[in-house]
């Protein structure tokens, strides 16, 4: 323990003890050669043997976004090990819940969307980067009002491997607290994964603690609900905060950027959040509240009755937004914008109004049907011409349709409405993309890199891919994918990085980075099938690859099974004939059978013929093997 002025590194004056963590204890210091204050963080004895201190401080110094302290230093004395980091000026949560203050909904919306921005980042990076110990004395609100998230006990999402160092009780996750549990207890913990869900119970539970301001135990005698408790906040935030914190890790949000995208969806406004604290004060003064109930029945009744379909429908869109389903955002959103009974509603909350057209634009940009989608994103605009992105992504729209001159007008307009200059930016290399300038997308996509902003920065880095693969340049276009997927991730980002490295590997097939290529491809495809209902296409072309690599079994075995679920799709069996074919060359001429091989071809060449599938030269290249066999 230091009591101040201790002088450590011949570098780092001790000020003060200013917290303890849970995997050591945390000073203010002061840089005598920089003059500027820092943090020094001393890691408890007991955990230094437990971890690869140098490479978790390594990793932690290549983190650079505004929600996150920058680590400056690592150093040892003797057997004491200690790193330095910024000090970040404010208070932390824990401050002002000691101090008995209560939290505005807008508050707390702001610090969660800026929370889930920072967790996107971290889980994003390769290998994911874990938290583990978010907590309100964990988030600190700085003097501009914005969260800075610190006190990394940092753990590498390796599935089963994740660590489970410093937890708090009462945030951590329920699979955190058993594992903790049975490792005390020696028993095997592989089965139990620990991944970026972890993260967002633990944040769930942090804003459960700001809301109520009860602990939130994992004892279901005592633990109540958020949903179920009477409080100044909305039912939307009060659902969201509740199902990051579910106990079942399955019915949590699946990713950061999915509770980001719920928080988008709020869109509440101050005249709706005054309506409901009226009256909640109505009804706590108790008077005339017979007579009150009675007016507002009579009055509001019809009223009410419209408020519980629309909400009603509403949840159903949230679904639908949630999950990414086009077709049922499309078809509930026009019902929803075109019902008479909502027309009061809807007026009265522009940006709720705004969001509803926003997600019509997001879903029709999805399938390719722009000038729609920038059509959306203009009324959204018009209703909410605050929101910067509803300018962005029209231009972005209006680009990919073509129209650049109408693109480059809204882009004034938005800045002129003050838009962020990322958000103008990343439209900027929409329109560059359009015109062709590939140079000027791959110059706007270094800007963007750094930006802090997972979706900006990924979004960019794709961009700047598409520009690769448009000028032929796959190696490079890999590059990008592989930066879009570390700034965002995402199961697209991660199907296209396994295509690319699959294409790069099958034209490449003498190149020194043959066997990198396949063993990149692979490690995709096989995330991939961790979804609950992977793709056909990524499951052929995993079993395609596993070919390439010489695993005929596993490849085999793959597609056999593709051949129950789609049995008329003419690859599978193409692809089996092939394998077949290459089990058979690894034998002795005499010992060689290629009847089965030709029987996979023939199915193949009848589905191939009867379909509408294009030309394929790996066919005709199987049609000449199966010739040859015949002579032989």
């Amino acid at each position: 323990m230091f009591y101040g002025g201790e002088v450590l590194d011949n570098t780092y004056q001790i000020i003060k003890e200013i917290g303890k963590g849970g995997t050591g204890v945390v000073y203010l210091a002061y840089h005598l050669r920089l003059q500027k204050y820092v943090v020094v963080k001393k890691i408890h004895d007991n955990f230094v043997g437990q971890v690869n201190v140098r490479t978790e401080v390594d990793i932690l110094k290549s983190l650079h976004h505004t929600g996150l302290p920058q680590v400056y230093d690592f150093f040892q004395l003797s057997t004491e090990v200690y790193t330095v980091m910024e000090h970040i000026r404010g208070y932390d949560l824990q401050h002002y819940l000691d101090e008995g203050c209560e939290f505005e909904e807008k508050d707390l919306i702001r610090w969660l969307l800026q929370l889930c921005e920072v967790l996107e980042y971290l889980h994003a990076r390769v290998p994911p980067v874990l938290h583990s110990d978010i907590k309100p004395g964990n988030i600190m609100i700085t003097p501009e009002g914005n969260i800075c998230l610190i006190d990394f006990n940092i753990s590498l999402d390796s599935r089963e491997k994740a660590d489970v160092r410093g937890m708090s009780k009462w945030y951590a996750a329920p699979e955190q607290v058993e594992k903790a549990v049975r490792q005390k207890a020696g028993e095997d913990t592989r089965r139990i994964v620990l991944d970026g869900r972890m993260d967002i119970y633990s944040l769930g539970a942090a804003f459960y603690r700001l809301m109520t301001g009860r602990i939130p135990t994992q004892d279901s005698r005592e633990f109540i609900p958020v949903t179920a408790m009477d409080l100044p906040y909305s039912q939307a935030l009060k659902a969201i905060v509740g199902k990051a914190m579910e106990w079942d890790i399955r019915k949590r949000y699946s990713s950061a950027a999915a509770m980001h995208k719920a928080l988008l969806h709020i869109y509440r406004s101050d005249s709706e959040y005054k309506k409901l604290r009226i009256l909640n004060i109505c009804l706590y003064t108790g008077c005339g509240l017979l007579f009150l109930l009675g007016i507002w029945s009579t009055a509001y009744g019809w009223k009410g009755m419209c408020r519980e379909d629309y909400e009603k429908d509403y949840a159903e869109f949230y679904s639908a937004c949630e999950n990414y389903d086009n077709e049922t955002i499309i078809s509930t959103g026009i019902d929803m914008l075109n019902n008479k009974k909502y027309k009061t509603i809807l007026e009265n909350d522009g940006q709720e109004k705004a969001g509803i057209l926003y997600e019509l634009g997001n879903a029709s940009f999805e399938q390719e049907q722009y000038e729609t989608a920038a059509d959306y994103y203009q009324e959204a605009r018009t209703e909410d011409p605050k929101t910067g992105v509803y300018y962005r992504d029209e231009a972005i729209a209006r680009a990919r349709s073509g129209d650049i001159y109408q693109a480059s007008y809204v882009l004034e307009q938005a800045d002129m409405q003050g838009t962020e200059d990322e958000d103008i930016l990343l439209a900027k290399q929409e329109i560059a993309f359009t015109k062709k300038e590939y140079s000027k997308v791959t110059e706007i996509g270094e800007q963007l890199e750094d930006t802090g902003k997972a979706e900006i920065a990924g979004r960019s880095a794709l961009l700047a891919a598409a520009a690769f693969e448009e000028k032929g340049d796959m190696e490079n276009q890999l590059l990008y994918l592989e930066k879009a997927y570390k700034a965002e991730g995402g199961t697209r980002c991660l199907r296209q990085i396994g295509q690319t490295c699959l294409e790069l590997a099958q034209q490449q097939k003498q190149s020194r980075h043959y066997k990198e290529y396949l063993q990149k491809g692979q490690a995709c495809y096989v995330r991939l099938q961790e979804n609950p209902l992977p793709s056909f296409t990524d499951s052929l072309n995993l079993a395609i690859i596993w070919e390439l690599e010489g695993e005929y079994r596993k490849s085999y075995d793959m597609l056999k099974n593709l051949s129950r679920s789609n049995p008329d799709s003419y690859m599978v069996y193409m692809h089996l004939s092939y394998i077949c074919c290459k089990q058979e060359e690894q034998k002795k001429v005499g010992m060689r059978d290629f009847e089965k091989a030709k029987k996979y071809y023939e199915k193949a060449k009848i589905l191939y013929r009867s379909g509408k599938a294009q030309s394929d030269s790996a066919m005709k290249d199987l049609e000449n093997i199966i010739e040859q066999m015949d002579r032989e």
